[in-house]
């Protein structure tokens, strides 16, 4: 036998009334205010990096002409907006849902019964108009026009034509952010070719430093004070500076291949800037808050828009669960005739 102690009772209860009133699933999260610097540097926000222009962030002519050919011609931007021009569809076909329907119906067929037949045998003796036998091949015909607009009472097509269009917004947003990529790609590209040109002159500098030893490590052996085994030496430093030379050159005509399919264009030689290759930004750049920077980046408002466009899709969803009233009257003038040998119509 099981004995329950009204102490031990009570506390339980208490115990479960206090659990339950601990499970509040709102969370309270204190706002923190922001400094007014960002790294104790007080910077104009025009210049900040997530909202400057690309336009005026390079300064290399040869570079925003690259960069101007690859938003004109790059494939996988001309297909971010071809999918533009789909969500633009999608919308107006959105709007039109939500306006009256007009349907012209036009059928036409002929009919024959057989003469042997209950149908034959009786249309043998019946007057189709006064005078006139029904025919044996009976045409029929029918033109009519049918309208239909349904009532959104559960917002259904609200929320479809409000999903269409986040779904415009965010294959926007992709597109912004195949223009930020590829834009950041040749960027990258471009220096690392202009990098690789110095770095061929470099070479060929070196080159050029190598064979002036050899000359003279050839007189010190003319003269005595070296042997053959050191102008071997360098000769093979030559060989080896001659290897990286032409490793160098394999990856600039890479590097100009790589530029040029991003270009959308059959591989040629990338005109560039020659001269120094680190030099001064032309302005002041800030870093900005980390939160402006989530802010401005296209993927991320890409995925807000698409979490927009699913929830109106399942508003959406749930209202067609529901009942649907439609408005359909119908429009004259229609016409249902049959016709016989010598065009008598008869209207139903």
């Amino acid at each position: 036998m099981c004995r329950i102690y009204p102490g031990l009772l009570s506390g339980l209860v208490m115990l479960s009334l206090s659990a339950c009133s601990s499970l509040d699933t709102h969370l309270t999260i204190p706002e923190k205010k922001l400094p007014d610097s960002y790294q104790n540097r007080k910077e104009p926000t025009t210049t900040s990096i997530a909202v400057i222009n690309w336009r005026q962030y390079f300064d290399d002519a040869h570079l925003l002409t690259l960069l101007d050919t690859a938003v004109a011609n790059n494939t996988d931007l001309q297909m971010a907006l071809q999918r533009i021009e789909v969500s633009r569809s999608s919308v107006k076909l959105a709007n039109a849902a939500m306006l009256p329907q007009v349907n012209l119906n036009v059928g036409g067929g002929v009919r024959k019964f057989g003469l042997y037949t209950m149908d034959g045998a009786g249309n043998a003796t019946t007057e189709i108009t006064p005078g006139k036998i029904v025919p044996v091949n009976l045409p029929d015909m029918y033109v009519g026009l049918q309208s239909s607009w349904e009532i959104d009472i559960w917002g259904k097509l609200q929320n479809q034509r409000k999903s269409a269009i986040s779904q415009y917004l965010s294959s926007i947003e992709g597109t912004n952010l195949v223009i930020s990529n590829l834009i950041a790609d040749v960027a990258i590209y471009y220096n690392e070719l202009v990098a690789l040109d110095n770095q061929l002159e470099i070479i060929r500098q070196t080159i050029k430093n190598q064979q002036e030893a050899v000359e003279v490590i050839k007189l010190q052996k003319e003269a005595g004070r070296a042997n053959e085994l050191a102008v071997q030496q360098f000769n093979a430093e030559i060989l080896n500076t001659r290897i990286l030379e032409k490793n160098t050159l394999q990856q600039i005509i890479e590097t100009e291949n790589r530029i040029n399919i991003l270009l959308g264009r059959y591989p040629q030689a990338i005109e560039r800037t020659k001269g120094p290759f680190l030099k001064a930004v032309p302005q002041r750049i800030a870093t900005g808050i980390p939160s402006e920077l989530l802010a401005n980046r296209p993927d991320i408002r890409e995925a807000e828009f698409q979490i927009e466009a699913s929830q109106f899709d399942l508003k959406a969803a749930k209202a067609a669960f529901y009942p649907k009233a439609d408005s359909t009257p119908k429009c004259n003038p229609s016409c249902h005739a049959a016709f016989g040998k010598d065009s008598a119509k008869k209207t139903e």
